[in-house]
C-alpha cells in the first residue's frame, strides 16, 4: 500500500474508530516508512504514538512535522488545510512561538480559520490533553 499526501492518512484512523487500533498504528509506520518527510503523516501518526503512551518517538515525529510545516509556511506553500494540523502540532509541542508566527502569517496571507476547524482542534486537543496531562 502506498500512502502520500494526497491519500489523505486520516483515513487510517478509521481503523481506530472500528477497534483496530494496533492495525492503525502499524498502517501508520508503514506511511512513515513510505514518506517520512510527509508533515500530515508525521502529525497524525505521532499524535497517535503519544496516545498510546510512547512520548519520546511522538515527540519526535511530532518535532519534525513541526519543521516541515514551518518551512512549507515560510516557502508560502502551507496548504490551507494543514492550517489546523500545524496549529495543533504546536499546541501539543506548547510551542507559542510557531503558533503567534502562525497568526501573524494568517493576517499577513488573509487566511483565516473556520469555526469548524478550529472546533476539531478543541476537541483533538482536549483529548490529547487528557491522555497526556502535565
Amino acid at each position: 500500500m502506498s500512502i502520500c499526501r494526497s491519500s489523505k492518512p486520516d483515513r487510517l484512523l478509521g481503523y481506530e474508530g472500528r477497534g483496530k487500533k494496533q492495525e492503525a498504528l502499524d498502517l501508520f509506520e508503514e506511511a512513515f516508512d513510505l514518506s517520512p518527510e510527509n508533515a500530515v503523516v508525521l502529525s497524525t501518526y505521532g499524535q497517535r504514538l503519544l496516545a498510546k503512551g510512547q512520548k519520546e518517538r511522538a515527540n519526535e515525529m511530532l518535532e519534525s512535522a513541526l519543521e516541515t510545516f514551518v518551512a512549507e509556511m515560510d516557502s508560502g506553500i502551507l496548504r490551507s488545510n494543514d492550517l489546523t494540523r500545524l496549529r495543533q502540532t504546536a499546541r501539543l509541542l506548547k510551542r507559542d512561538d510557531v503558533l503567534e508566527r502562525l497568526e501573524e502569517w494568517e493576517v499577513q496571507s488573509g487566511s483565516s480559520k473556520t469555526l469548524f476547524s478550529e472546533r476539531l482542534l478543541a476537541i483533538s486537543t482536549s483529548e490529547e490533553e487528557a491522555v497526556n496531562p502535565d
